[in-house]
């Protein structure tokens, strides 16, 4: 049953990507989602060890080749699984595929430490920084993070969605945003949200007694149909 599940899944999981939709999922998916998820100076980083990488490939050190080559190889392999993959459903996927990449990003900084010990600790500094205020832009909510080349995370659902920019991570949030648009406490709100928390008790716990989620249709019922009422509706951008 469980390998049932699975096989079904994976024929039926449909993708977003800029804007359009797929049953089948994207090509260049990945890639796209690599260079949109990516902070710049990694980016930068891996440009230079892609520019290195066909040096290596030539190189008859073997010295060269047990410090680097496994890496390499790694990741090829895993990317060329990742593009033959018709699950297109997050950039979390490509995750794997980091650790090998900031060992082959490391090496321009290390070269450039051979000759200054102190012109390697300023490049690597530097990196550190710029990385690191680019992450500051989108903190708390780091799932969301798209980097300034692919809009920001402002216009981060344009791109990508599902686990990608949103798992329910701002469901705390709801309840402030509705006390700030003034909102009574005793008025209808109904919840789309993308994410397997419990949105109703999230905000009944903060005095808010009229919550309907639209996310599920009841157990056994072939059709449904929503009877809305005046109220507030919250949609997670997946949803929309």
């Amino acid at each position: 049953f469980g390998l049932c599940y699975e096989l079904n899944s994976v024929a039926n999981r449909p993708s977003f990507l800029d804007g359009a939709w797929s049953p089948s999922g994207f090509a260049s998916f990945f890639p796209r989602a690599f260079l949109y998820k990516t902070p710049i100076t990694t980016l930068a980083l891996a440009a230079l060890a892609a520019l290195a990488a066909p040096l290596l490939l030539r190189s008859r050190d073997r010295g060269v080749w047990r410090r680097f080559g496994w890496v390499v190889i790694l990741m090829g392999v895993y990317w060329a699984a990742c593009l033959a993959s018709p699950i297109n459903i997050g950039h979390r996927h490509l995750l794997p595929a980091y650790p090998p990449l900031h060992i082959l990003a490391a090496a321009p900084v290390a070269t450039v430490a051979r000759g200054s010990h102190m012109r390697g600790a300023l490049a690597a500094l530097l990196i550190f920084a710029a990385s690191a205020w680019e992450l500051s832009q989108v903190h708390p909510h780091h799932l969301a993070f798209f980097n300034a080349a692919a809009g920001g995370p402002e216009r981060g659902y344009t791109r990508l969605v599902d686990s990608s920019l949103d798992w329910g991570q701002a469901l705390k949030g709801i309840a402030p945003a509705l006390e700030r648009m003034g909102v009574s406490k005793k008025q209808k709100v109904y919840l789309a949200l993308f994410g397997w928390d419990t949105p109703q008790s999230a905000l009944r716990i903060n005095g808010f007694t009229d919550v309907s989620t639209l996310m599920h249709v009841p157990h056994g019922a072939d059709t449904f149909e929503w009877r809305l009422q005046a109220g507030v509706m919250a949609v997670s951008a997946t949803v929309l």
